[in-house]
């Protein structure tokens, strides 16, 4: 019971810290930049938040709930994501003239360019960190 109190405080202090370091950035970022350079990062967060919906395929939440997972059904869950986001990648690349275009912005597409290799770097962490969740510790995670 203890160990469950204990990870249930650093999963909270993980929410916390979360959502005041995202506060924080928003903050930073809207006094350093223009109201156009905001709009532009705006809008390109907002694909990058599209890419990163499809590249939660739901694999990790089964890490979680799948009482006996094999190590091979773990490593085909990792090698999945690094597939799917590589792709995701790709499509952003491939589209960043396209999006420049449609919205009229030179830099936009520079800007959802850069932010997509995070779809990359989500997916190298995102199957250890279900199965941190899976043995609760939330510490780890939160650390």
């Amino acid at each position: 019971m203890k160990k469950i109190n204990t990870e249930m405080t650093w999963a909270i202090v993980q929410l916390f810290s979360k959502q005041g370091i995202n506060l924080l950035i928003l903050l930073l970022i809207s006094y350093y930049v223009t109201p156009v350079e905001f709009g532009i990062y705006s809008v390109a967060f907002s694909f990058f938040q599209f890419f990163s919906l499809i590249a939660d395929t739901g694999f990790n939440a089964a890490i979680v709930q799948k009482r006996n997972i094999t190590d091979e059904q773990i490593n085909a869950i990792y090698s999945v994501n690094i597939v799917l986001s590589l792709v995701l990648v790709l499509i952003c690349f491939l589209s960043i003239n396209l999006i420049s275009y449609f919205y009229k912005q030179e830099n936009l597409g520079l800007v959802v360019s850069v932010l997509s290799l995070n779809l990359f770097f989500i997916a190298l962490s995102s199957t250890h960190s279900a199965l941190l969740q899976k043995h609760l510790n939330f510490k780890a995670l939160t650390i």
